[in-house]
């Protein structure tokens, strides 16, 4: 129990931090868990990343030198450690000395604030003997997992422990003693080898011009120059134009044309390619702000110098080392086909394999072969495989990323982005509680018939961001061209992001075999302009709308298994006729009616004065049309404040476990037949079964048309009569004998007494 408190404090320490769990010699290649939290602790973890304030100093017993056989033994490193352990006494440094039974020692420091790997190194060799330099294990000075203290030891098997600590000073990482130990390597080798951008330049801009452009003049009867980085009294500075290269004989300074024109004008490195690659006229097409800094300047080196080498593996294996510290990326495992999805601005999305591609593209410059970037990506799907199902189903459902965090659409509160957390969508909206959106709430009122639609609507859009389908209903807007129902699908497709919906009609589900998949990951399907062909099966829509777990096929890939959330949004002119009569059908719509007409300027001006101040209830029939409303009333402003909106509609929506939509399904029906299907609506008003009764197939389509033009609905073929008669009321069509000879007629039905339908 002592051993696991000191565990559990140690860990408490590093909160923050990555690392793994029963880590052991075969498997510390797996991907690291994120974020360590003392909430979550865990008695098997065994290797945790280094901390950027902790600087860690231990021995290997190979060389660091390249090709160097030479070893230590375990009395030199020892003997080395003492010697930096007494100078960082005579310091009061405070210190801690980690060792299990002899195997590795590892000395951590602690520093005054987040340091670079290079600042690391250059500590790292102020304190070691300089005899012992090229055994220092110089990988813990960057992203690195250490073994932790009192738990077994991943390799070794044994218990790392505490055997000395003290000082209480914590070291100043920026102390002049350190920085005679940074960029003090010569870089010929590297700058004759690298290729990409630098090659470019040195190509041509010769560095002797730039070295006269800053004052620097040639000794007298010598190939050097004064330099400038020191105060010299004889030419000490030698400029290579060839190579791009410089080195100081007297202050020892050196590197490539970037590091001359960056310690020159004592700007960054980025600063001064970019300046150097505008005087050279070169464009960049490529440009990533990711991909930056000294670590990638040093990534890019050490590649290129690995490929120069014909070290092949080395160098991707350094790219996937450099992606996989810096980029979350999971991979769906599949032997067929594997998709690589990677986290970008709070989601994840499935471009992991393009991203990797423009990622080698930048680092490799023209030494770039698509065999290198399917190498990395082929090493980086291996390390990154995660369970298809349990990936596609991990999303919190009443979470969703918005522009300033993730917003949990329950309790309304933000908390920043964590790749831990999975999503695929993301809101186009800054959450601001503050807000509201006087422009759209107009905008709903004008284009609804009564104001009691807009909390519907409210409820809707609330609806559309919660990801289950908990409350089992679909929408749809009914009513002739030009009455605003598209426009405020817009303003949802606005307010969710248009990567965020698909527009598959009804029918399709139905017939395509793939249109089910497109809904994963998506919050609405919106499909205005619905055609009116008639649904002859909807089994798949009720599953769409139950909270049904769905295995879909999808093109060229494998099938996927999900539970769908995409809320099914529709618009149409005319309702599309159904076959399917039953309650489990109709209880699933909300009707929304949009009576108004809105006109062109041009055409509303030839609408006589009458018809001008036509209404519908309170509000005018016909208006002018405004073809850029929706971009008059989708301010930032004015969509946080609909996501206020429609959080509260959520919330209402929960709580009533029901939109506030008065409609039975008795009325859902009798609306729904009456706007799709005409002669359906003529049976509901004239038509009753009689067992007994018969009549004339002539008699029935007159009064028909009649009932048509009265009502102005289009008339039906006689295919879609017969299909009504028999299946609705079991009449069968016949043949009768009369005084003026054979004539057709149906049995079963007969029209009721025309004063019930006046």
């Amino acid at each position: 129990m002592e051993e696991q408190n000191k565990h559990r404090d140690w860990l408490k320490s590093h909160e923050g931090l990555r690392f793994l769990r029963n880590a052991e010699q075969g498997n510390t290649n797996r991907k690291w868990e994120l974020n360590y939290s003392n909430e979550s602790y865990d008695p098997t973890i065994n290797l945790i990343e280094i901390g950027k304030r902790e600087l860690i100093i231990e021995y290997d017993e190979t060389s660091k030198i390249k090709d160097s056989e030479k070893k230590s033994t375990k009395e030199q490193r020892e003997n080395w450690m003492n010697e930096i352990i007494k100078k960082v006494e005579s310091e009061n440094l405070k210190f801690e000395l980690h060792d299990h039974k002899g195997k590795c020692p590892h000395l951590t420091l602690f520093l005054d604030r987040d340091a670079t790997k290079e600042e690391k190194e250059a500590i790292m060799k102020n304190y070691a003997s300089k005899e012992s330099e090229e055994f220092l294990d110089t990988s813990l000075c960057g992203n690195h997992l250490i073994a932790v203290p009192y738990v077994k030891h991943w390799k070794y098997g044994t218990i790392k422990e505490l055997v000395k600590s003290g000082g209480e000073l914590i070291l100043n990482v920026v102390d002049d003693k350190f920085k005679k130990n940074i960029n003090n390597n010569p870089r010929e080798f590297i700058v004759k080898n690298i290729g990409g951008i630098t090659a470019k330049i040195v190509s041509r801009i010769k560095i002797s011009d730039l070295a006269s452009e800053y004052g620097i003049k040639k000794g007298t009867g010598t190939k050097l120059y004064h330099c400038c980085f020191h105060k010299d009294e004889k030419p000490s500075l030698s400029l290579n134009d060839k190579k791009g290269f410089f080195k100081c004989f007297g202050c020892d300074k050196s590197g490539n044309i970037i590091d001359f024109v960056s310690e020159c004008e004592n700007i960054s490195k980025e600063d001064a390619i970019i300046k150097l690659k505008e005087r050279a006229d070169i464009i960049d097409y490529r440009k990533r702000k990711e991909f930056s800094g000294d670590e990638i300047t040093q990534l890019r080196e050490n590649v290129l110098l690995n490929l120069a080498a014909h070290h092949t593996r080395d160098a991707t294996e350094l790219l996937c080392e450099y992606l996989e510290r810096h980029e979350n990326i999971y991979v769906t495992r599949d032997d067929i086909k594997a998709e690589v999805w990677i986290y970008k601005e709070g989601i994840y999305v499935p471009n992991g394999k393009t991203y990797v591609k423009e990622f080698c593209r930048e680092i490799l410059g023209e030494a770039y072969t698509p065999h290198i970037a399917n190498e990395v990506i082929n090493k980086t799907e291996t390390d990154n495989y995660i369970d298809a199902n349990e990936f596609f189903n991990s999303e919190n459902v009443e979470e969703i990323p918005v522009q300033n965090g993730v917003l949990n659409i329950i309790t309304s509160e933000l908390k920043p982005f964590a790749p831990k957390n999975i999503f695929f969508n993301k809101l186009p909206i800054k959450y601001d509680s503050t807000k509201e959106c006087p422009s759209i709430i107009k905008f709903l009122s004008q284009v609804l018939r009564n104001d009691s639609d807009i909390p519907i609507v409210e409820e809707l859009f609330g609806y559309c961001l919660l990801k289950d389908y908990r409350i089992q209903k679909a929408f749809m807007f009914n009513g002739s061209g030009a009455n605003g129902k598209g426009r405020i699908l817009e303003l949802l497709k606005r307010f969710l992001g248009p990567e965020n919906c698909v527009n598959i009609p009804l029918q399709d589900f139905e017939k395509d075999n793939f249109a089910i998949s497109l809904l994963h990951g998506k919050l609405a399907n919106i499909s205005g302009d619905l055609g009116s062909q008639a649904l002859d099966y909807t089994g798949n829509f009720k599953m769409l709308t139950g909270g049904d777990i769905i295995s879909a096929n999808r093109k060229f890939l494998s099938r996927i298994t999900f539970t769908n959330y995409s809320k099914q949004i529709y618009s149409a002119n005319q309702l599309p006729r159904t076959y399917d009569l039953t309650p489990a059908f109709f209880r699933r719509w909300i009707l929304i009616d949009f009576p108004f007409t809105f006109w062109p300027e041009g055409d509303y001006q030839k609408l006589s004065d009458v018809e001008k101040e036509e209404k519908i209830g309170d509000k005018l029939k016909y208006r002018i049309a405004d073809p850029i409303i929706i971009e008059k009333i989708i301010s930032e402003d004015e969509l946080s404040g609909i996501l206020n909106q429609a959080l509260a509609g959520l919330k209402r929506l929960l709580s009533k476990k029901d939109f506030s939509y008065s409609k039975g399904i008795a009325d859902v029906k009798n609306m729904w037949i009456r706007k799709s299907d005409s002669f359906q609506a003529f049976c509901m008003d004239w038509i009753e079964s009689d067992s007994q009764s018969i009549i004339s197939k002539a008699e029935l389509r007159h009064a028909y048309s009649e009932y048509c033009t009265k009502h102005k609905v289009t008339s039906v073929g006689d295919r879609a009569i017969k299909e009504t008669l028999n299946r609705a009321y079991g009449a069968v069509d016949d043949r009768k004998m009369m005084q003026e000879g054979y004539i057709t007629v149906w049995k079963g039905i007969k029209l009721k007494e025309y004063q019930e339908n006046e």
